[in-house]
């Protein structure tokens, strides 16, 4: 009995790794057979549970379409992903089968973004439609009509206003709670893709697009713009560092730019620190580390890379093995860089330790991953694919965190399971099936 189970983990590990498999019953068929081996006491079998649960890296969102946008509240309480056609679905992590819709949005969904508080989300589409949701209130606050397709939006450190970016290649500035548009800053002449603000200091907005430009809105009101060329084509990629002295972009030329010299509001100081072009393809996601000496890149040449930046710009680590383009980067800090976790057109999304050895690999629905967030205390890990998104609980998933005995990890793989697509009653009627007991209980 014992070698029965150990081999239809094993099987189901094998089908978990295959892309549109369903997961709930496969998770469902190993608890079974690993039930009914409570009483036995055997560490080669605990282990292969374990390796299971890791492979099985939690539960999906329940969501059915496709999510390009996805994006998690800073405090980790709340996930937001955009599902075309439809809005956004908000989901809690430790309650995910449970969420609400932001409704409202016909149109493919471009951008779903959190406010500094993680109440406030805005989702943003393709027909230039924003609607700002409260989870606190549970209601729309706002709804915004861009004139065009809205490729990017930002709320600034208060979380009072909120910046849209477009098609026609204008920036929208807008108040909250009023849903009035204060100011149409003018500065590009092709789509807008990336808005950022500064997270401390005087308020400084930077955007930047397909043009190449990287343009620079400071004052109380924005007014005082200062454009540059920072690239030769589309800027994929802009960010400030933590302290906000220092601004990175990276784009289509395969070059990271940082600037600095943005204490004045006038921003006469501003200035080139250093330009960095070790990558052999357009740079598409770049995190600063939180000292502002480190930089994370991503890159269609398929590969991650760890910059110093204490001097002369110097690579000193690099995370390989996806074999497509990379579109996303986060990093996970803490006291030092904890984990690096990428997403690509491989359909794959890695999960690294510093020094670059790979720690686990989630397979999404085989299509490409463009979107990926991870929250600021580095539990959970969300991204979009083609057909649906997904929410990992990512320190259980490491290993880091799974229980030592049998009892606990069947515990926690019907706490996962319970999560999934499948319903709680289809999970059931397979256990009462096999004739055997369910394992997490009546």
């Amino acid at each position: 009995e014992l070698a029965l189970a150990k081999a239809e983990v094993r099987r189901v590990r094998a089908e978990l790794r295959r892309p549109g498999v369903e997961r709930a019953g496969l998770m469902a068929s190993a608890l079974t057979s690993v039930a009914a081996m409570r009483d036995k006491e055997d560490p080669e079998l605990d282990e292969v549970v374990r390796d299971l649960l890791r492979d099985f890296g939690g539960p999906s969102t329940p969501l059915g379409g496709r999510s390009r946008a996805a994006s998690l509240a800073p405090s980790g309480r709340l996930a937001a992903f955009g599902t075309d056609g439809v809005g956004a679905s908000i989901v809690n992590p430790f309650r995910p089968t449970e969420g609400t819709v932001v409704s409202g949005h016909d149109a493919t969904v471009s951008a779903v973004v959190w406010g500094p508080n993680g109440d406030l989300v805005a989702v943003a589409d393709d027909g230039g439609h924003v609607t700002v949701w409260s989870a606190r209130r549970a209601e729309v606050v706002s709804n915004l009509k861009h004139p065009t397709a809205v490729r990017g939006a930002a709320f600034d450190p208060r979380g009072k206003l909120l910046v849209s970016t477009g098609d026609d290649g204008s920036v929208r500035l807008w108040d909250v709670e009023s849903a009035k548009e204060i100011a149409s800053l003018v500065g590009h002449n092709r789509p807008v893709y990336e808005a950022t603000f500064r997270p401390t200091g005087e308020p400084l907005l930077a955007t930047a697009g397909d043009d190449g430009n990287v343009c620079l809105w400071s004052g109380p009101s924005l007014s005082t713009e200062l454009c540059f060329e920072a690239h030769n084509s589309w800027v994929h990629a802009l960010t400030f560092s933590r302290t906000g002295d220092r601004l990175a972009s990276a784009g289509d030329d395969g070059v990271i730019r940082v600037i600095t010299g943005m204490a004045s509001p006038s921003l006469d100081g501003l200035s080139e620190a250093m330009s960095i072009a070790g990558h052999e393809g357009p740079v598409t996601s770049v995190v600063w580390g939180p000292a502002g000496r480190t930089l994370l890149s991503g890159s269609f040449d398929r590969s991650v890379r760890l910059w110093d930046l204490s001097g002369k710009p110097k690579e000193t680590i690099r995370f390989s093995g996806h074999q497509d383009w990379v579109w996303k980067v986060r990093g996970v800090w803490s006291g030092g860089l904890r984990y690096v976790v990428t997403a690509s057109a491989d359909g794959l999304v890695r999960l690294f330790d510093p020094r670059g050895k790979l720690l686990r690999e989630f397979a999404g629905d085989g299509t490409a991953v463009r979107t990926l967030d991870v929250d600021s205390d580095g539990r959970w890990l969300s991204w979009g694919g083609e057909t649906s998104g997904r929410l990992i609980d990512l320190e259980s998933s490491v290993g880091n965190l799974l229980p030592r005995s049998l009892d606990g990890l069947i515990n926690v793989g019907c706490r996962w399971l319970s999560a999934e697509r499948a319903s709680r009653a289809e999970v059931e009627a397979l256990w009462q099936e096999e004739g055997s007991p369910a394992p997490c209980g009546a």
